[in-house]
């Protein structure tokens, strides 16, 4: 949280999570599928009072069913996957971003999206609905 928190009062434009299910079904920040102690929730990240602060909420496994309900009044949220599968059931009213090599692109294709950002250069694809 500490981490978050500096990066909000440095001024970052946006900052990113990963977020994972812990054994007990809670919605944890965390990298890795390692330790979950002391890991924060995805609910007390998103009760920080970002100022602006933008949110990218990278989901390392399948909750798109539990993180729609906590980020559907947020601003400035965009959730993503390196998983087109379930970036795929991210619906259209949530920004959706993907960081993804190989073809995404065609995962793109298949979706209904207003706008594309394409970095070569940190390999990031990002759609907004």
């Amino acid at each position: 949280m500490e981490a978050f928190q500096l990066a909000i009062d440095m001024g970052c434009d946006w900052f990113e999570c990963d977020v994972r299910v812990s054994k007990d079904g809670t919605l944890i920040v965390i990298h890795d599928p390692v330790e979950e102690t002391g890991a924060p929730t995805l609910q007390e990240v998103l009760a920080l009072d970002r100022r602006g602060v933008g949110l990218m909420i990278e989901l390392k496994v399948d909750c798109v069913a539990e993180v729609l309900p906590l980020v559907a009044e947020q601003e400035r949220v965009v959730v993503g996957s390196l998983d087109p599968a379930v970036v795929a059931k991210i619906p259209p009213q949530i920004a959706i971003g993907i960081a993804r090599t190989g073809d995404a692109l065609a995962t793109f294709k298949k979706m209904d999206i207003e706008c594309l950002a394409v970095s070569q250069e940190l390999d990031y694809l990002g759609a907004w609905v």
